[in-house]
């Protein structure tokens, strides 16, 4: 199609950015997948296999210092431009309270959410500004609106401080044909907190279940809201949220009659945020 874009998507082999790149993928467009090890690429390349043409795959860290760059220039080698980049890269927290949470586990978290992401978004700006139009935006997750949750204090402390960088980065370049904004998934049904959740007890398992299954939704569902709003005109400091006070109501409501269940007896499918 003459007017394919083209998306770059941190941490896009599995969960909602796999989910986003297979919804962007299917209509037409290029996406270059990322992934941090060769073995989760390698499920992504055979899940993709029909789209090869318009796929680039990137395994690479995003807490390398030259992510930004280095995908970027290999976006553009292969499809000559990037329309939109999302950062959607990002790990949870062990389900443990911050007092016994091991330091370089919140180093890591940190990196990862915040400081690695921080960085790649300076230098995609860099070059989009150069190629004189393009979009970035950022994953939100639980924290973000200033919310707090026990055991994940952490995690949305990266979350919260993502925004903030996030809104800021925007106003100080509100004039530039780069636009910057976050999307805000809400409860996403992945493997996200597969393992947070099987350290929990066997209370924080039940709240954990009840709130998911009454809140949670379908990574495809999100994700093709998310396309849908993404190839609207944006503005700076765009914020597309999926789990908007209305679609609240909407699952409690539904809930009553067709209550969801977003937790296998394998517990294989967790939700994730």
């Amino acid at each position: 199609m003459s007017d394919s874009l083209t998306i770059v998507i941190t941490g896009s082999s599995k969960g909602i950015g796999f989910a986003l790149a297979k919804i962007f993928l299917e209509n037409g467009h290029q996406v270059i997948i990322n992934a941090s090890m060769q073995s989760s690429m390698d499920v992504a390349i055979s899940k993709f296999s029909a789209f090869q043409k318009h796929c680039l795959f990137i395994v690479k860290d995003v807490r390398d210092e030259d992510f930004g760059d280095y995908v970027f220039d290999k976006a553009i080698s292969s499809f000559k431009k990037v329309d939109i980049w999302i950062n959607n890269a990002g790990i949870p927290q062990d389900y443990k309270s911050i007092a016994d949470i091991e330091f370089s586990e919140i180093k890591q978290i940190m990196f990862v959410n915040l400081m690695a992401t921080m960085q790649i978004s300076k230098q995609v700006f860099k070059k989009m500004n150069q190629q004189g139009f393009g979009s970035i935006y950022s994953m939100e997750g639980f924290g973000s609106d200033g919310r707090k949750g026990d055991k994940m204090g952490i995690y949305g402390t990266s979350k919260i401080a993502l925004s903030y960088f996030t809104e800021s980065y925007a106003m100080e370049n509100q004039f530039s044909p780069v636009k910057i904004g976050r999307l805000s998934p809400g409860m996403v049904a992945t493997d996200f907190l597969k393992l947070p959740y099987q350290t929990a007890n066997a209370k924080e398992k039940q709240t954990i279940r009840k709130i998911y299954n009454l809140l949670g939704s379908d990574a495809d569902t999100v994700a093709l809201f998310f396309y849908k709003q993404l190839l609207k005109p944006t503005k700076q400091n765009c914020h597309i949220r999926y789990l908007t006070t209305l679609r609240i109501l909407e699952k409690l409501a539904r809930a009553v009659f067709s209550p969801a269940d977003y937790f296998s007896s394998t517990e294989n499918k967790q939700p994730g945020l």
